[in-house]
């Protein structure tokens, strides 16, 4: 083939979309047919964001795709004496370990007895004059989100490991623990309730969170340390 006729059969790009311009109806089906695309497309970003909601919070991620802080969640009968404390003490603690960015806190009780209360006096006055402060807790009692939103959930003793036991799902049942496991210097097993004692109980008490608490900040030091590292 010639120059001449290469160049005689070649057909401008210009006179297609002149051709396409001309044809209304064609021009509004590749429209609709791109519309029901890209709206396809949307649609199916939407299906794969709101799985990922569902999912990465089970699997320890947030939406960022980076990993959530540590939470833990101390536990007793009633949330006014023996929590609240625990959740005083480890509160400073990771406060003072420069960990509260990456370490929650709080506090629950497994029974409804003082829903909405603050915490006992004499806890609070103990608490005090060791420079804790529990004047900002509230009692609660523990719910069904919790066991899924908590890494930790620490019991004071064994009635109510094992209340929360009967609550759990046993996908869960693994974050249950007994708080004393964490201790070094005590040996106990629980943290006694003092409610039905005197004050001194209330600084056994604090004695026992101090120690155990100690424990639980290296744990989660460790595992933030390893996220960073991640």
């Amino acid at each position: 083939m010639n120059s001449f006729g290469a160049a005689h059969d070649r057909v401008p790009i210009s006179c297609f979309f002149n051709d396409l311009c001309c044809d209304r109806g064609l021009v509004q089906k590749l429209v609709r047919c791109c519309c029901s695309y890209v709206f396809g497309f949307v649609n199916a970003c939407h299906d794969v964001y709101v799985c990922l909601q569902k999912l990465l919070p089970y699997c320890g991620f947030s939406l960022t795709l980076l990993p959530m802080m540590t939470k833990v969640l101390f536990v007793c009968m009633g949330n006014i004496c023996r929590s609240p404390s625990a959740e005083g003490v480890f509160r400073r603690l990771i406060d003072e370990a420069g960990l509260s960015g990456v370490v929650g806190v709080d506090s629950a009780g497994t029974h409804s007895f003082h829903i909405g209360e603050a915490p006992d006096a004499r806890a609070q006055a103990a608490a005090r004059k060791r420079g804790y402060e529990l004047s900002h807790c509230v009692a609660r009692q523990i719910t069904a989100d919790d066991f899924r939103e908590f890494d930790l959930i620490l019991a004071m003793d064994w009635e109510n490991l094992s209340a929360m036991q009967q609550q759990c799902p046993k996908i869960y049942q693994h974050k249950l623990m007994l708080l004393m496991r964490f201790a070094n210097e005590f040996e106990e097993a629980t943290v006694p309730d003092p409610y039905y004692g005197g004050p001194e109980g209330f600084g056994k008490v604090l004695d026992y969170l101090e120690d155990a608490c100690q424990g639980v900040l290296e744990m989660v030091r460790k595992r933030a340390t390893q996220y960073q590292a991640a």
